[in-house]
């Protein structure tokens, strides 16, 4: 899976655009692989997921691992313009408020 990076001019911060419409357990390994070869270039990186309409709960837990791995290094990992569905998933198993 290609992830789109935009390095920012903030320190150590990556843009990643996420090109898919759906992530679920069909392409939760490649977006997981894709993801950690991002996190391991910078220390920040927000989250891209304005074409996401859906996501499971298997790519919900490979992102909240992610966030998990960046906490530890001091970093942040920031998800932005999420669709109403995919937020209102967050907001339902409460993940809104970590991520």
């Amino acid at each position: 899976m290609q992830l789109t990076t935009t390095p920012l001019s903030a320190a150590d911060t990556m843009l990643v655009h996420v090109p898919l419409d759906q992530l679920t357990h069909e392409n939760a390994l490649a977006f997981d692989t894709a993801l950690d070869a991002v996190l391991e270039q910078s220390q920040n990186t927000i989250l891209d997921l304005e074409q996401v309409a859906f996501m499971d709960s298997m790519v919900m837990k490979k992102i909240l691992k992610s966030q998990q791995r960046v906490n530890k290094r001091n970093g942040h990992l920031v998800l932005v313009r999420l669709s109403p569905t995919v937020n209102a998933l967050f907001e339902l198993i409460g993940l809104s408020e970590i991520l």
